[in-house]
């Protein structure tokens, strides 16, 4: 089915304003959608994305010929539009290893790593790589990255081993078995901890290495053994 007949509900909302007219074939998978998103720099080649699939767009030509029709006052149809090239959707996996490696370039906790890219700022991570919004966001959750001062960060690997033989040491001095330690205990021994170490961080490490079990949240053993 043509782009032509999908839905006046449905919205392609391009990240740029463009005056370019073209036929799309949406799969039918994809015809309740109601929005799709144009995502690429002027060097790239563009991708179409939906809340949680990422989409190549290949142009197709054909000889048949594709009309756009406008009815008319007289209930007549005029033809505004006629092209023999359509474009396709092909759905593939994102490439999100620049992603990966503009966070190892900053983590938080080394002296000596760069400024965040303005790219993991919080307002436009979403808009400056090429996927869905479901496939960065579960990109960032398995780097176990957080918005620091407005930018998506990781964590630097010194700084948070550093923290965790804090907590297996204060466990130890508390009489605590840190591998079924519950998380209100923990922060209850880290709140008197080094100030290099913020509320929010010793928050955000202590619930990553943390897991709710019968409704109580307590030590992920498979995470600290």
């Amino acid at each position: 089915m043509l782009a032509s007949s999908v839905s006046e509900q449905t919205v392609v909302k391009p990240l740029e304003p463009s005056k370019s007219v073209f036929f799309l074939e949406l799969p039918k998978d994809l015809m309740n959608c109601r929005e799709f998103v144009l995502k690429g720099d002027p060097q790239d080649h563009a991708v179409l994305c939906t809340d949680v699939a990422t989409f190549r767009i290949r142009q197709v030509q054909t000889s048949n010929t594709s009309l756009f029709c406008r009815q008319n006052e007289e209930n007549d149809l005029k033809v505004e539009i006629e092209s023999q090239i359509y474009y396709e959707l092909e759905r593939l996996v994102p490439d999100l290893s620049n992603m990966v490696y503009l966070l190892e370039s900053s983590p938080f906790g080394d002296i000596s790593s760069s400024e965040p890219d303005d790219k993991l700022r919080e307002e436009r991570v979403m808009s400056s790589f090429q996927a869905s919004d479901a496939e960065i966001s579960s990109l960032l959750e398995s780097q176990d990255a957080l918005i620091i001062d407005g930018c998506w960060r990781i964590i630097a690997p010194a700084y948070l081993m550093g923290f965790l033989e804090m907590v297996i040491a204060n466990c130890i001095l508390a009489d605590v078995d840190p591998k079924v330690a519950p998380f209100g205990k923990l922060m209850e021994l880290m709140n008197d901890c080094d100030p290099e170490y913020p509320e929010y961080i010793r928050e955000h490490i202590l619930k990553s290495y943390t897991k709710d079990v019968d409704g109580q949240r307590i030590t992920d053993a498979a995470k600290v053994c």
